[in-house]
């Protein structure tokens, strides 16, 4: 039954855009071109950092679900980013000690290392020539397992454990978890901020393709869409514009209609699209490149803002539907 209804639905919704007809369309005003290389620039700068901000953040994060063991005669860890199979053979269990990286001076990670790569993470070479795979998050307990080839250090808590339970037993079919990072919850603001920042910065790159489009739908009811490539696509009934309303304003004179500032805050100071709530009071669904040519035109539940050449034009092609 389910399923029927599912195809019913599709089905429908085909048939709805088979007799959708558009009637007209109205563009946004392109943003001033000696504004625009500027604000260009901003935002790939802004991509260009949330996107570093994100790798590197997101690469602390998942550095807490490193996990460590031996199991059927060989020494497992288990990373995001590594995944490595050591033979017991290989491993020198006599030479595994705890050492603190604070005091401990010769395994300490090289100067060059660390800024070219994840601090505390992966392979590193250590500051006395030898190839070390590091998993790092606090210098006081670090476990040190050298094998034939290469030094691993991995920050634990429960390294002496560990150590007995290697040494005499040679099985740790438990998992052992690095010990956590320090900052994981500012790890963690960056990483959303980061993403936020991101999402943020593309939508702008797009806001200069937005378009109103008026289509005539199904039973004579007629539909105003507002989309481009990126954004959200907005549908309104035009029965719910308040037609005779529809005005042009200069919101560098008309505060009443000008951004809280919350919303300003929050969309960086220029984002100026997207739902955002006005100094009236009032919500509204924003699209603006230049603030002294808007149309403003309210609906029974918000207002439109949307910056446009010829508003007297698209006032009177609605009032001729």
């Amino acid at each position: 039954m389910r399923f029927n209804q599912i195809i019913t639905h599709v089905m429908n919704k085909r048939e709805v855009m088979k007799k959708k007809k558009l009637i007209f369309i109205e563009k946004i005003i392109q943003p001033r071109k000696f504004i625009l290389p500027f604000k260009i620039f901003f935002i790939f700068f802004c991509i260009f950092l949330s996107g570093f901000l994100f790798l590197v953040s997101y690469s602390t994060h998942s550095v807490k679900n490193t996990r460590i063991r031996t199991y059927d005669n060989r020494l497992e860890i288990d990373s995001i980013l590594y995944k490595e199979k050591i033979p017991i053979e290989d491993i020198l269990i006599n030479e595994i000690r705890i050492i603190n990286l604070k005091e401990n001076n010769e395994y300490n990670i090289s100067f060059k290392e660390n800024i070219f790569g994840l601090p505390g993470y992966g392979w590193k070479q250590l500051k006395n020539g030898k190839k070390a795979l590091v998993f790092l998050t606090n210098k006081e307990n670090v476990l040190l397992l050298p094998t034939r080839d290469y030094i691993i250090l991995f920050s634990m808590e429960k390294e002496e454990k560990f150590i007995k339970k290697m040494i005499n037993e040679n099985k740790i079919e438990i998992w052992e978890y690095i010990t956590p990072p320090k900052y994981i919850i500012i790890i963690n603001i960056i990483y959303f901020l980061s993403l936020i920042l991101l999402v943020m910065s593309l939508r702008y790159l797009d806001i200069k393709n937005v378009k109103i489009y008026v289509y005539d739908i199904l039973y004579g009811n007629k539909e105003m869409v507002i989309k481009s490539f990126l954004n959200k696509k907005e549908k309104i009934l035009i029965n719910n514009i308040y037609i005779n309303e529809i005005q042009t304003i200069n919101m560098k004179q008309n505060t009443e209609y000008d951004l809280s500032l919350k919303s300003k805050l929050l969309h960086l100071g220029f984002l100026n699209f997207g739902w955002i709530k006005l100094n009236n009071g009032k919500k509204a669904l924003v699209y603006l490149t230049d603030k002294e040519k808007v149309l403003l035109m309210p609906t029974r539940d918000f207002v439109v803002l949307f910056s446009m050449e010829n508003v007297e034009d698209f006032k009177n092609n609605l009032s001729n539907l």
